[in-house]
């Protein structure tokens, strides 16, 4: 059972990772209400965002990164025991940080690092050899997340406002990038290859310099926003790139997937970006709206909707199932959907009602997943059991 547990970096790097999520959210939960007790150096905040963004996202990110680049490279996938290492880092990150009153804060730190600092060694060593230069780029934003998460933890035993802080919307500002990025592949191209199927001759274009031209006016957005998340300049930056994603978003048919929810989900995913970054030009210009809109837009929309999604095409796909929704996958995706969306709606109505739901749905969505795919990455694959 663990030699296919280890056999390829999304079994455990996914199931690992919705779990946690699902997990910090209830922890959250509790810690708010005063049902759990946070004898903690940092602040309750701190440690929310940090496990949301650094501990759900880097595990997301690992599972993709450790799939995809094989495909990428031509070269054998990370297994065995040095994907159980990897794993182990993972794990005793997590740990580390929230025993943090057990251990120092310098441990604590590097045991959380030394995660995204292995990925990235693994990552380029696999691109250099197979000299793959067109993903460069996506490793060199994985360290600029890796050393977002190293100010996380400095700042966070400083002045306990890390998650107000720079260094947290860098790391969100890292997989934005990388959504903008790699979402701007396969989004189109599995829309393309469905319309193809399903004998549409209207499909969305390749990747060219419109995609580019996006691109480009996304990353200096973003990188002013996490600077100057108040200056008024920031505003119709960050709108101009909103709305250039949304004509990105635009060209690729979304309409025609609705029938199939694993392409719905991408499309609506990704939607979130220009969401999120016109809500957060809209809180700097109008007092009345607040930033967490625009936050958890880009958040628990764009971040958790593209990775539960990425994570469950992969689960099917390199398990050797059909990629096509069944009733429990396009239950807990809609539940997804619907979390990140009233969490929205929740941050510009301050309804704790909404905000519970959410996080109702958050933690069940995710459990699903975890417990839909548990036994899968648990098995070989199933063409494999079938030879």
């Amino acid at each position: 059972m663990l030699s296919h547990f280890f056999s390829a970096g999304f079994r455990p790097m996914f199931l690992l990772g919705a779990i946690w999520s699902a997990l910090c959210v209830l922890l959250w939960i509790a810690i708010v209400s005063g049902s759990l007790a946070f004898d903690h150096p940092w602040v309750a905040l701190d440690w929310h965002v940090h496990e949301m963004v650094f501990g759900y996202g880097s595990a997301a990110l690992a599972g993709f990164l450790l799939t995809a680049i094989p495909n990428w490279t031509g070269r054998e996938a990370v297994n065995g025991s040095a994907l159980a290492l990897l794993t182990g880092l993972w794990v005793a990150g997590r740990i580390a940080v929230y025993g943090l009153p057990a251990i120092s804060p310098f441990s604590a730190a590097l045991i959380d690092i030394s995660f995204l600092v292995a990925l990235c060694v693994i990552s380029a060593r696999e691109l250099i050899a197979a000299n793959n230069r067109r993903n460069f780029l996506v490793v060199g934003v994985v360290a600029i997340f890796a050393i977002a998460n190293l100010a996380f933890h400095w700042q966070a035993l400083g002045d306990g406002l890390a998650s107000q802080s720079g260094s947290a919307r860098f790391g969100i500002v890292a997989l934005i990038l990388l959504i903008s990025i790699i979402g701007g592949r396969i989004v189109p191209m599995f829309t393309r290859n469905w319309l193809k199927a399903q004998g549409v001759e209207d499909i969305p274009p390749a990747f060219n310099r419109f995609d580019g031209a996006v691109l480009i006016a996304t990353a200096p957005a973003l990188t002013l926003w996490a600077l100057h998340p108040d200056v008024w300049v920031t505003a119709p930056v960050l709108a101009l790139a909103g709305l250039l994603h949304i004509l990105r978003l635009a060209r690729w048919r979304s309409a025609m997937t609705w029938r199939e929810p694993l392409l719905v989900s991408l499309h609506v995913g990704y939607g979130f970006v220009p969401l999120g970054m016109l809500l957060l030009a809209l809180a700097i210009v109008v007092p009345e709206v607040q930033p967490t809109a625009g936050l958890h837009a880009l958040t628990a929309g764009a971040i958790g909707i593209m990775t539960i999604t990425v994570m469950t095409r992969a689960s099917l796909g390199h398990s050797g199932r059909k990629l096509k929704a069944h009733p429990i996958e396009t239950v807990f995706l809609g539940m997804v959907i619907f979390a990140a969306t009233l969490r929205v709606i929740a941050g510009l109505t301050f309804s704790d009602l909404l905000l519970h739901a959410s996080s109702a749905l958050w933690v069940t969505g995710f459990g699903l997943f975890a417990i839909r795919f548990s036994p899968i990455v648990m098995a070989p694959r199933v063409d494999a059991v079938s030879s």
